[in-house]
């Protein structure tokens, strides 16, 4: 049984030169096309929208964002974005005064956002007043 599988085994081995270069040029084509075909795959999209501080700002204005989304914005943001940037306060008011703000924004807002962002802590903390005397 065990001569039998190796016989076998042996004669799908090329047994001609023309047979191990077909065998060679077979292997170099299916392995260029698994190349090809998983590279695109994997390949990075360059037209991927890249996320700006107008998309946060519309999560925070629309009213069916959780409180959930809300956190991931403001998490986001504090990642990525400075309050350089145009829109970054009325980002961060809008999120604050929405209407399913919750403890665990003001908390976040309030030690990592205030902390992180330090030169603007007075108009940070402004914000943060006026949003929880709504």
């Amino acid at each position: 049984m065990i001569e039998e599988i190796s016989d076998f085994l042996i004669s799908l081995l090329p047994s001609t030169p023309l047979f191990f270069i077909l065998y060679l040029f077979l292997f170099l084509v299916i392995s260029s096309f698994f190349i090809l075909f998983f590279s695109k795959k994997f390949k990075k999209n360059p037209d991927e929208k890249k996320l700006m501080i107008d998309d946060l700002i519309k999560i925070a204005a629309n009213p069916n964002s959780t409180t959930d989304d809300l956190f991931a914005a403001l998490k986001l943001f504090n990642n990525n974005f400075s309050f350089d940037e145009k829109g970054a306060f009325d980002f961060v008011e809008k999120v604050l005064m929405h209407k399913n703000r919750k403890k665990i924004l003001f908390d976040y807002f309030h030690n990592e956002i205030i902390n992180k962002h330090s030169l603007y802590k007075n108009k940070l903390e402004k914000i943060e007043r006026k949003a929880l005397n709504k």
